[in-house]
Order: structure tokens, then sequence, then C-alpha cells
């Protein structure tokens, strides 16, 4: 057995029990064209049998071959009041995400006195609930004074196929 033209694989997992007139080949990868051939080897390498004719095969796509969402691009962010902030981004492509919705976090890494104060990124009013994929901005409320970052993740119906997040807007102070 072979794919993508490399070499041939000698005993292919799941075909170790030469003992037997067939096999089952397991632990392959999804959605790849094989081929397979089948030969007699012997310890007295001229009784070896010629090899098979070539059989041309391929798995399946399943879900563990889904393709995540890429990250959304350019994440920007710009002080609308003291308290909130525009934010828009772009998506990146969907692949195979069904999608659910955005989901935006804002990390404070400054109060207003400049004192250090990194939080945990969170999600913020104004900027929950987006669920149609083609609005990509939103205005985030109940901030309070201080120096931001926001990033943006693309979620899916299935979690395998989130994005990841987003690199972080440049910061905004409010």
């Amino acid at each position: 057995m072979r794919s993508d033209d490399g070499p041939f694989e000698a005993s292919p997992f799941g075909c170790q029990d030469v003992r037997q007139p067939f096999c089952t080949l397991s632990s392959l990868p999804c959605d790849t064209v094989f081929e397979v051939q089948v030969r007699q080897i012997c310890s007295n390498t001229g009784a070896n049998s010629p090899a098979s004719p070539k059989l041309v095969t391929s798995t399946l796509r399943g879900s563990e071959c889904d393709v995540p969402a890429e990250k959304p691009r350019n994440v920007i962010g710009n002080a609308v009041t003291t308290e909130s902030l525009q934010l828009s981004w772009e998506p990146g492509s969907a692949n195979d995400c069904e999608f659910l919705s955005w989901k935006v976090l804002a990390t404070r890494q400054y109060d207003d006195s400049g004192a250090q104060n990194i939080l945990q990124p969170e999600e913020v009013p104004g900027c929950t609930s987006l669920v149609d994929r083609s609005i990509t901005q939103c205005t985030a409320t109940g901030l309070k004074r201080g120096l931001y970052s926001l990033t943006v993740q693309e979620l899916c119906q299935a979690s395998a196929t989130n994005s990841p997040l987003a690199a972080a807007s440049g910061a905004v102070r409010l």
C-alpha cells in the first residue's frame, strides 16, 4: 500500500497477520487516495509471488478531516466614548466551519491611572450574540477607562472547526 506516490509499505497497519488471506487496513488518513498491491514474500526470495494488479481506492472524507476556520484578520478598535469602543475585523476563510457566532474578547491592560492591570480577556456587552457571519463590527459598551486590546474568534457548530483567536488589535485607550 502507498499514498501520494510514496514508497510501498510492506506491512500496513491492520495487515500484519500473514496467515489470513484478507486484512482490513486501519488508521489511514481520511480523504486520501491509496494504491494497494498484494504479494507473498517468502524466506526463499526466488519463491516470492509477483505483485497483484494495483487497486486504487480512497478513504472517505469524515469529520476528522474538517479544516478549521481561519483566524479573523485586521482587528481594529477605536474609542467612541470613555466607556465604549467600536471594533471591526475581517473574517478568515470559513473552510468547514458551520458558523455559530463571533466571540469578541477585550483585555484591559492598564487602568486610567496608568497602573498595569492585565485581566483575563472577557466578552463585553454590545459584542455578544453576533450570530450573522456577515456582521463583522460591534460597539463594546460598559468598559472602564484604561488601555484595551481586543481579539475575535469564529465559533462553529463543531468546536473542532473554531478559528484560532485573531491577533490582538492595537491598544485602544478609553
